[in-house]
């Protein structure tokens, strides 16, 4: 938990979740769903690993537990709505303010990724520190990207 690492150990109560700008008023604040992954690989227990992946995210004892321990937010109506989780304010204005209106990241699709948040990410510094128009970025990371998408 942040609260535990920092020298400051009241940084929490000074944090507060907050939806991302939009250009006009009334436009849908944007930002990416993330969080923890539990993977299930085919073959030889590939049955059980599959319970236990279903039975760690959707019991709600469990999520709730896992939760308290470190904080994550389940992913589930159900494991938000447990009160371990819905007594605790920051998760609760998180889930309202961000995750309500967050999308997947378009390019998780694909293997190379990382690779176009990479080219994407060098393209904007390139604007930022005056080294490229954006008109000119855009084009080097789409062309980038495009062979990347497979």
């Amino acid at each position: 938990m942040v609260s535990s690492q920092a020298p400051d150990k009241t940084l929490t109560e000074k944090m507060a979740p907050l939806a991302r700008p939009v250009l006009k008023a009334g436009d849908t604040p944007r930002a990416l769903l993330w969080g923890h992954v539990i993977v299930v690989v085919d073959g030889e227990g590939a049955d059980a690993a599959a319970d236990f992946a279903s039975f760690a995210t959707s019991d709600t004892a469990t999520v709730a537990g896992f939760f308290e321990k470190v904080k994550l937010p389940p992913t589930t109506t159900a494991g938000l709505a447990d009160p371990k989780v819905a007594g605790d304010t920051f998760t609760t204005d998180w889930t309202e303010k961000i995750t309500k209106t967050a999308t997947p990241n378009p390019f998780w699709r694909y293997a190379g990724y990382a690779q176009i948040e990479s080219t994407i990410a060098e393209q904007v510094q390139a604007v930022l520190v005056g080294q490229s128009s954006a008109k000119e970025a855009l084009a080097k990371a789409a062309e980038t990207a495009k062979g990347l998408q497979k």
